[in-house]
């Protein structure tokens, strides 16, 4: 799906769909900032919306950090990022943690991350304040199994500020 149709969908999702604009404004803000040529292929929500808000977020970020606008989502049995082969550069953008295993998660109030099999033991959090990285022992989830980013204790949380400025926070 190509930029300017994510756009307008999310656009109109603001408008059909008020309490979405939470999550639509984050990624709105987040595309300004992605080439034209940005073409990405990602599944439906269940709900039947066009695209899932969390794959996407999922694809932008890795393409900001990996510099390849035309992701696709990573296999669920994949991890969203293994940085081993970053150059110094990536892992500036990432606070120069190497690992393997490194699972991106987008999280608003309109929609929450869900806590799924997390074998990461790094998380990058996404959400309406900014772009921080925590270590996966370290997230308070809700009891329904939802990552809250305000719940979260701030200490633990790392600010990822130059992948921001990148992703138009």
């Amino acid at each position: 799906m190509k930029k300017t149709t994510m756009q307008l969908l999310l656009t109109l999702n603001n408008e059909q769909q008020p309490k979405a604009k939470y999550s639509n404004n984050v990624i709105l803000q987040m595309l300004e900032k992605m080439p034209s040529t940005l073409d990405i292929d990602v599944e439906p929500t269940r709900s039947g919306f066009a695209f899932n808000r969390g794959s996407l977020v999922e694809c932008l970020v890795r393409a900001v950090i990996t510099n390849d606008y035309t992701q696709t989502r990573a296999n669920a049995k994949q991890a969203d990022l293994n940085s081993m082969d970053f150059t110094s550069q990536q892992l500036a953008l990432i606070n120069g943690v190497k690992s393997q295993n490194i699972e991106i998660k987008f999280s608003t109030s309109f929609a929450p991350a869900t806590k799924k099999s997390n074998k990461a033991r790094y998380v990058i959090i996404v959400c309406e304040s900014g772009v921080y990285m925590i270590e996966s022992k370290n997230i308070i989830w809700t009891k329904a199994g939802k990552l809250n980013a305000n719940n979260q204790c701030h200490k633990d949380m790392i600010r990822l500020d130059k992948l921001m400025d990148l992703l138009g926070y």
